[in-house]
């Protein structure tokens, strides 16, 4: 989804800039949040 938004999108076109940062850790965290396991 970031990769929508030009704007997140360094000069090379290929890496996310610092204001994507907070978005991509939003959404890697919902990502594996399934895969967690918070009992051990």
């Amino acid at each position: 989804e970031g990769y929508l938004k030009p704007q997140w999108m360094q000069d090379d076109g290929i890496h996310p800039n610092r204001d994507a940062q907070p978005f991509i850790a939003d959404w890697m965290a919902k990502q594996l949040q399934p895969l967690v396991n918070h009992d051990s």
